[in-house]
């Protein structure tokens, strides 16, 4: 619970009550001794300190919830913490730490075809490149971030449009049943 009123506050941009909720909710999880959820609590806790600019203290909280993540199998996880890394170092200037993490990140990604992961990624290729000053560089990321999110944009309304057709033809066949009630009902 703490952990979730944490992640409230972080969306309210309300980062000191986030970050009150969320050693609360270290403290509870490093006492159970689950390191899973210990490195959420970890990655949670570095993006309240990367917000409020505080890049030294995000990167060691990052780095917390990467020595346990490293171990794990959840692939989505350790893209996640590979991504948000990422950033933090390009905050810090230290650029080729950022590309070595989306790399990674991106080399995950792709093997899990996780297309939403995959347009983040770019976004952050872009944000490094960008501050890089290689604009070219930047402008291909860009394009991909965009290819992805087309993709995944045509996916949800092709999604939405099959449902549409599956409620109408439904419908349609729960018209032909009442209509032939009435009928059975005479005979």
């Amino acid at each position: 619970s703490f952990n979730s009123l944490g992640s409230l506050h972080v969306s309210l941009s309300k980062y000191d009550e986030a970050l009150d909720y969320f050693l609360k909710s270290l403290a509870i999880r490093k006492e159970l001794g689950d390191e899973d959820i210990l490195s959420q609590t970890y990655g949670n806790l570095a993006v309240v300190y990367m917000k409020k600019k505080d890049y030294t203290t995000s990167l060691d909280y990052y780095q917390k919830a990467l020595n346990i993540v490293e171990k794990s199998t959840n692939q989505y996880r350790k893209v996640v913490n590979y991504t948000n890394l990422s950033e933090v170092y390009i905050r810090l200037g230290k650029y080729n730490e950022a590309e070595r993490y989306l790399t990674k990140s991106a080399d995950l990604a792709k093997a899990m075809h996780h297309k939403e992961v995959l347009a983040e990624i770019y976004d952050k290729f872009t944000l490094l490149e960008t501050t890089r000053a290689r604009y070219k560089q930047a402008f291909t990321y860009l394009e991909l971030k965009h290819k992805y999110e087309d993709s995944i944009y045509t996916e949800k309304q092709a999604k939405q449009i099959a449902e549409a057709e599956a409620r109408y033809e439904t419908g349609k066949k729960d018209q032909t049943i009442h209509a032939l009630e009435p009928q059975q009902e005479f005979h």
